[in-house]
């Protein structure tokens, strides 16, 4: 008789119970005592337990291969992986800065031969973090990057005589510090490999080649900058363009003007659940098959076809030396406010003064301040937030067609050119209203967003949007709020439901948790409160939206509004109601949340 088995059995008392009756029904004169004290029920209990163990882990390894029940980082990367998609690593902040030098005169004015260029990659410091110059800056020239007028020019007088002018510029500059890798290429393969060996990388601003393998130096500044052996960064190494500057065209005031680029130096970028950065190369080995041409007879016959294939691009070429130039740095804590950058670094400035000594005058003059706080600045992402780029990218599809897809391709923006704290997809017609808040250097929520990243959002969702949608881009609306709250408490009990009210509100409006375009239901705060142990009535609830005077300047639909003198909001209908592009915050809980206990033998006056 074949010996059948149970196999829907899996739980630790299931599983013993199973063995006991599997023995009796198949061997039942062998074992008869199964009780607790007996060696059996020792073998028994160390078989099931051996059981339901693996049992659990089957599960949960099943479990990580699914998108909604993964727990393990290492999870989600495997499955975005397999969806083709790269999750993002820490974010930099950005900030304007205000740049000041002092050059002598000339004549009346000042003298343009002391007039210093800027480099990008210049150093700036706030309490230790270290900022860098994105763009040069032109101290001779009237505009700056985005071709706007930015240069101003105060006298400077010693004994009531002109001696100097003071000119100031602004320029952007990025969390983070730039560092060089040298890698070189002695067994090149399909899609090379190099993986850099620090975890908090925030972008890879350059990746040039050189023949040759025995350099003593880095390469310079301009050689990173230059098109000549440039390897491009790609979404994917199945597209084959990449929007760069043109320079078949002249720039204006040092703007160049934008064009597609086909390319086959290419790399893609990933990040490894421990913050380490990949970059992976083309699959084309065979680069020097170009004299293959000579034996084709012109009638569009290609040789090197069957040997190699480059649309996913190059691979490195044996016998060169790679260099990547990257930067580290970032996440929430370079968040930091207004004019607390203020410290110059090693700065890069070309010079060409007459007189060497004037030359390192003007250069030591150098002042900073930003004149806008830093934002944008992020950690790596959380598991939820993972899950949620996973699963919104995957439905995009790389392409905007439901708002919904808007909000996931705005998720796939590199870091370097600003992270929004929250984003909000709204649609009139053909219009596609995209809302973005960034963080204070506190990590509230603010709507005082960049221009810069306003335009980068812009810009980076045109590729993206369908050719009849119209896409604005602007700083989404903070709501801040507060509230009064009396309370009938037990006696003795005050205190305990003052900080049991207060923390609920902290978690009821945890930013984390509060999306764009998300009314509050009072209902739901009413009902937590009278489960608070000691809380024996609820007097009343009054909330107040909080502008101006360190609050955002946004305000509620004056529909909403009671009382225009206290700003006490209507919430008569059950609800704190907000537009799609408007966040409800509260923005300092320890002065927004005020509770008033009443005990049963107080009266309310």
């Amino acid at each position: 008789m074949a010996k059948q088995i149970n196999y829907s059995k899996r739980d630790f008392a299931s599983l013993k119970t199973e063995q006991i009756n599997y023995i009796r029904q198949y061997y039942p004169n062998v074992i008869e005592d199964y009780n607790d004290a007996s060696i059996m029920s020792v073998f028994l209990d160390l078989n099931a337990a051996i059981a339901d163990n693996l049992h659990y882990h089957i599960d949960r390894s099943l479990q990580e291969t699914v998108l909604d029940y993964a727990q393990e980082k290492q999870s989600l990367y495997n499955i975005a992986k397999t969806y083709g998609l790269k999750l993002p690593g820490k974010a930099a902040s950005i900030a304007v800065c205000q740049f000041s030098i002092q050059v002598p005169i000339r004549g009346d004015a000042e003298d343009k031969r002391y007039l210093p260029i800027m480099y990008a990659g210049s150093q700036f410091l706030s309490d230790g973090t270290s900022f860098e110059l994105l763009y040069d800056v032109d101290f001779a020239s009237n505009f700056n990057i985005s071709n706007k007028m930015d240069r101003s020019k105060t006298p400077i007088y010693t004994n009531g005589v002109l001696s100097a002018y003071k000119i100031t510029k602004t320029g952007i500059v990025v969390a983070g510090t730039t560092r060089i890798y040298t890698q070189v290429i002695n067994n090149t393969r399909p899609f090379y490999q190099i993986t850099l060996p620090e975890n908090n990388v925030l972008s890879i601003e350059s990746v040039i080649h050189k023949n040759g393998t025995n350099y003593q130096t880095l390469p310079t500044q301009s050689e990173f900058s230059s098109d000549i052996n440039k390897w491009y960064e790609m979404p994917s190494l199945a597209e084959n363009s990449i929007f760069v500057e043109d320079k078949t065209v002249a720039p204006v005031n040092g703007v160049y003007s934008g064009s597609y680029m086909n390319v086959d130096r290419k790399f893609i970028k990933e990040f490894t659940p421990n913050g380490f950065c990949i970059l992976t190369f083309g699959s084309q080995t065979n680069q020097g098959l170009d004299i293959l041409d000579d034996f084709v007879d012109g009638g569009g016959f290609d040789l090197k076809s069957f040997l190699n294939n480059d649309s996913l691009g190059w691979a490195p070429l044996n016998n060169t030396t790679l260099y990547v130039k990257y930067r580290v740095g970032g996440g929430a804590d370079t968040n930091v406010g207004v004019n607390t950058i203020t410290t110059v670094g090693q700065v890069g400035m070309n010079l060409n003064g007459p007189d060497a000594q004037t030359n390192a005058i003007v250069q030591g003059s150098l002042t900073v301040k930003n004149i806008t706080p830093a934002i944008g600045g992020g950690d790596a992402p959380s598991i939820e937030a993972l899950r949620n780029y996973i699963s919104y990218n995957f439905a995009a599809q790389n392409r905007a067609v439901t708002l919904q897809d808007y909000k996931a391709v705005l998720l796939g923006m590199p870091p370097k050119f600003g992270t929004p704290a929250k984003a909000s997809v709204t649609q009139v017609q053909n219009k596609i209203n995209v809302g973005i808040l960034s963080t204070d250097s506190d990590g509230n929520l603010s709507d005082l967003v960049s221009t810069v990243v306003l335009q980068n959002v812009a810009n980076y969702l045109s590729r993206y949007r369908m050719i009849n949608d119209y896409v604005v881009v602007k700083p989404a609306s903070v709501i801040n709020v507060g509230f009064e709250i009396s309370i009938l408490t037990e006696s003795g009990s005050q205190v305990n439901a003052i900080a049991s009210i207060a923390q609920l509100l902290k978690d009821e409006f945890d930013q984390n948790k509060m999306q764009l375009g998300q009314s509050y239901l009072v209902g739901t705060l009413i009902k937590k409160i009278s489960q608070i142990d000691g809380v024996l009535n609820i007097n009343y609830i009054k909330a107040f939206n909080k502008v101006g005077g360190g609050y955002s300047t946004s305000a509620l639909d004056s529909t909403m509004i009671l009382d225009i003198n206290t700003n006490e909001i209507d919430i008569t209908s059950g609800a704190i109601k907000v537009s799609g592009d408007q966040i409800l915050q509260l923005k300092s809980p320890e002065k927004d949340i005020v509770v008033i206990p009443v005990t049963q033998n107080t009266s309310i006056i």
